[in-house]
């Protein structure tokens, strides 16, 4: 139960076939390599996080766009679902201010923003976000006003859609 409970939905899979596949193991050896293989993902996603982030300083430069505090960062081979942490540790260190954490991977590329909730009235991640969608090829993309998503299928302009988004932010 406790493995079942920590893997996620490519992970069961795994599960599953390791039962079919390769019998001459318990249960409880396959359920425990299983185990082994949860943790080291988590540790490999730790570490990507790690060194996006800047090593251990941890400091990452920020910018200042038409008074908006802003990151914008992306990453090359960083799987989407790892940016969402990343987005919301840069968020932390910016403050009041806005985070893009774009990556391109397995050739397409994902975007995540976030917006302060000081500056929601102002500023939105969803209007932020559907401009990188446009760019990334993206058929759309959404969220909350203070976090939003999106990918497409053109990873290779990620830096493309970051520009985007300062050039809105300084556009005001």
């Amino acid at each position: 139960k406790e493995v079942e409970n920590k893997l996620g939905g490519s992970m069961k899979f795994l599960l599953v076939l390791s039962f079919l596949v390769v019998p001459a193991l318990s249960y409880a050896e396959k359920a425990g390599e299983c185990l082994k293989l949860w943790k080291l993902e988590k540790e490999l996603a730790e570490s990507r996080k790690a060194a996006a982030m800047g090593g251990s300083s941890g400091a990452t430069e920020k910018e200042n766009i038409g008074g908006i505090a802003f990151i914008g960062k992306s990453f090359a081979d960083m799987p989407p679902k790892d940016l969402r942490d990343l987005a919301s540790d840069l968020q932390k260190q910016v403050g009041s201010g806005v985070v893009a954490v774009a990556s391109s991977f397995e050739g397409k590329g994902s975007i995540i923003i976030t917006v302060s909730d000081d500056l929601t009235a102002k500023t939105s991640a969803v209007e932020l976000v559907k401009i990188s969608a446009e760019i990334l090829g993206a058929k759309g993309g959404g969220g909350k006003p203070n976090f939003a998503q999106t990918g497409g299928p053109n990873g290779d302009k990620t830096g493309e859609a970051l520009d985007a988004i300062r050039k809105a932010l300084a556009a005001g």
